[in-house]
């Protein structure tokens, strides 16, 4: 159909409203995040929301629902034109993923940047609170390193003097707050995606060919990264950390007793530190030379 109209649908109405938010949530729940336009990428199926206008408001609530809303920060811009925005309806979304972390291309232009664009962003922090059901919140600040280590510089002003809690390699966490909100997760998304699986591969005394099974899937992450990281694995398995100029690296690799055993706050600067000289450590060669060191590193 090319236009809302208020006719029922025939097959539809018939049924209970608990039968037809079933099928609603079989037909639009997506395994990766979606962007809010008449049809997601890969399937027409949203199409079912311009069927008639009591269709189109009991599905649009379980498209909300059920699915992680894939933004950026220019979607609450303050300085950005309505029409260049993705349209955020608050009142039904639970789950947020934001791809960027930089400010809008508008912000980017003046002196001033809205409070949603600044390093503080407490309008951003602002916006995703006023959204009555939003759960959880997770930014991926991989391409805005700097404008989030500015964050971080001065988020304790609004986190109650807790700042960002680093939970992983590459990970950081700001839990709700009593007074509510959502749980903001921000992430270098490729270090943070594939560093565990990494960790949990050297564990298991990978095979070459599960090893290169593995490290073929993690590419699809990133195609760039997976091999460094292995690089560093391999070679703290070896006791070669030293041959990579890797000394800080190696001070602050502790195992996982290790790291339970450290407070909350110990544990954070451990891993916020770690996450660090990890990051250093990735330009400094490509993932060829990384497989020719780690060939050489194995004769």
């Amino acid at each position: 159909m090319n236009a809302l109209t208020t006719e029922p649908s025939p097959l539809l109405s018939r049924l209970p409203s608990e039968l037809r938010i079933a099928i609603y949530e079989l037909l639009l729940a997506f395994e990766h995040p979606i962007k809010l336009r008449q049809t997601v990428a890969g399937s027409d199926k949203t199409n079912v929301l311009r069927t008639n206008k009591q269709t189109y408001n009991e599905v649009l609530a379980v498209l909300y629902e059920c699915n992680t809303i894939s933004v950026t920060r220019n979607d609450f811009c303050k300085n950005t034109a309505y029409g260049l925005k993705t349209p955020v309806d608050g009142r039904h979304i639970r789950h947020l993923r934001m791809t960027t972390f930089g400010e809008s291309i508008a912000c980017s232009f003046l002196q001033n940047s809205c409070d949603v664009c600044s390093d503080h962003g407490r309008g951003l922090l602002t916006a995703l609170r006023e959204m009555p059901r939003l759960q959880t919140v997770t930014i991926d600040h991989s391409s805005q390193l700097s404008t989030f280590r500015r964050f971080q510089a001065v988020s304790l002003d609004w986190t109650a003097g807790r700042g960002l809690d680093c939970i992983g390699v590459g990970r950081y966490r700001i839990s709700r707050q009593d007074s509510g909100g959502p749980e903001l997760t921000f992430e270098h998304r490729a270090l943070a995606a594939i560093w565990p699986r990494l960790d949990i591969l050297t564990r298991t005394f990978p095979s070459e060919q599960e090893e290169d099974e593995e490290l073929v899937s993690l590419r699809a992450i990133d195609p760039d990264i997976p091999d460094k990281l292995w690089l560093l694995h391999c070679a703290r398995k070896y006791g070669l950390l030293h041959e990579l100029s890797c000394r800080a690296i190696e001070e602050i690799w502790f195992s996982d007793d290790v790291l339970e055993d450290m407070s909350i706050a110990q544990r954070s600067v451990t891993l916020d530190h770690f996450t660090s000289e990890v990051l250093e450590y990735l330009p400094g060669q490509t993932a060829a030379q990384a497989r020719v060191q780690l060939r050489r590193m194995r004769l």
